[in-house]
């Protein structure tokens, strides 16, 4: 599967929006148990999902 640039945008642009929601979450000083673990886990995959996408264009 061939990883296109728009791609590569969409899943940065997400991740962003996860990030902000997540500073926006804590900045505004709602309950952050599950939550906060849920958006790390997130974060955490989005982060790892980006990378290998990086990673296999710079292959080709």
């Amino acid at each position: 599967m061939k990883y296109t640039r728009r791609l590569k945008i969409i899943w940065f642009a997400f991740l962003l929006i996860v990030a902000f929601s997540f500073l926006a979450q804590d900045f505004l000083g709602r309950s952050l148990g599950m939550d906060t673990a849920i958006y790390a886990v997130l974060f955490m995959f989005l982060f790892l999902q980006l990378r290998d996408i990086i990673k296999h264009n710079d292959e080709e």
